[in-house]
């Protein structure tokens, strides 16, 4: 008989109403824009990280980007696994991801960065409708010395951009549990969203 909502956020007076209480204070989401050119999103960057994303340029990264294959990316599901249980933190079963690829064709994208021939970074985007996800992120030493993720990312938003995609969400900044994360998503230029927190309805109260 419990009733358990996680909010979007700007409902808070109607589930109020409804008899919801919150239970858990609002998570934030970071969220960014890929309309206008390539120089507006270039300007939204904080300095730091615009100037790291410079630095790549130079830094001989080569970037490919292909649909999702069970097949072609199982060394990339392994590393993930691999830095889950290396860093004590959980997401999505694989499982979604290939049920996902196989719902919708084409709208599970892997971007990967090499060094010469050996890959040391990765991200996977999920495309939905104007929108896409963040889903997940690899990066071995050689790719956090290269600040291959930064090269990834921008590679990625004119990627998106370009199917005309409006909106990247970069997913939750925490600044607590994971604060580089949150530094990494924070300086893309990111609008930071509160949600609504968590709310729950007992039927006897």
């Amino acid at each position: 008989g419990l009733h358990l909502i996680n909010s979007d956020g700007q409902d808070s007076d109607s589930l109020a109403r409804a008899g919801f209480r919150q239970i858990k204070t609002p998570s934030y989401v970071a969220e960014v824009s890929l309309a206008g050119k390539f120089d507006d999103r270039l300007g939204r960057m904080a300095p730091k990280w615009r100037n790291i994303f410079r630095r790549t340029e130079t830094a001989n990264i080569s970037i490919t980007d292909d649909p999702f294959c069970t097949t072609h990316h199982a060394w990339l599901l392994d590393e993930d696994t691999k830095q889950q249980k290396a860093k004590r933190f959980r997401s999505l079963p694989h499982v979604f991801l290939h049920a996902y690829a196989i719902s919708n064709p084409d709208c599970v994208r892997v971007f990967t960065a090499f060094k010469g021939r050996d890959p040391i970074a990765a991200m996977v985007f999920l495309l939905h409708g104007c929108v896409a996800t963040y889903h997940l992120g690899w990066s071995n030493h050689q790719g956090r010395k290269c600040a291959a993720h930064h090269a990834i990312m921008v590679n990625a938003w004119g990627y998106l951009a370009d199917r005309s995609i409006t909106w990247l969400d970069l997913g939750a900044v925490d600044t607590v549990n994971a604060p580089g994360l949150a530094r990494f998503k924070i300086g893309t230029g990111a609008h930071i969203r509160p949600l609504g927190g968590t709310w729950l309805r007992m039927p006897w109260c």
